[in-house]
């Protein structure tokens, strides 16, 4: 399975280490805020919903693990760990993961379809899907050739 990773900076060749997420989630209890993690999505629109504000007009440079992550350091959050995890696919990493960007994404304007919904104590909460291209993909031999000399 591919994991992905955005970033409004390019993490090439740099390894994250798992953190507890501060945000208006984990210091209200919406979110568990126990587990360190490095967050992933099995898509880029996953990816993409899960980042929090306006995403118009980015850039976004893609990340996927160097290397196969054992199955064993992989969690799948629930709807009690992330209220959105269902419409998002949140994965977690538990161990430190090194990064290659595979290209950069560019954002335009937020789908006309209606918002996804999820429910985080009594509010309800808004994902929207956003419309994106490729504006720089690396082929396989580019992200080799990086991964060989250290560099983006």
């Amino acid at each position: 399975m591919t994991l992905y990773h955005l970033s409004e900076t390019d993490l090439n060749n740099k390894t994250l280490t798992p953190r507890i997420p501060h945000n208006k989630f984990t210091e209200n209890g919406y979110e568990e805020g126990k587990t360190a993690r490095v967050c992933f999505a099995p898509t880029i629109d996953g990816a993409m919903m899960a980042l929090t504000g306006d995403k118009t007009n980015k850039r976004y440079y893609v990340h996927t693990p160097v290397n196969e992550i054992n199955p064993k350091y992989i969690s799948h959050p629930t709807k009690h760990d992330v209220p959105d995890s269902h419409l998002t696919g949140e994965i977690w990493v538990l161990t430190p993961v090194k990064l290659k960007c595979i290209g950069i994404i560019e954002t335009s304007y937020v789908t006309r379809d209606k918002p996804l919904t999820y429910r985080y104590g009594n509010t309800i909460g808004r994902i929207y899907k956003w419309n994106w291209k490729w504006v720089n993909k690396l082929s396989e031999v580019q992200q080799i050739y990086n991964e060989l000399i250290g560099g983006s």
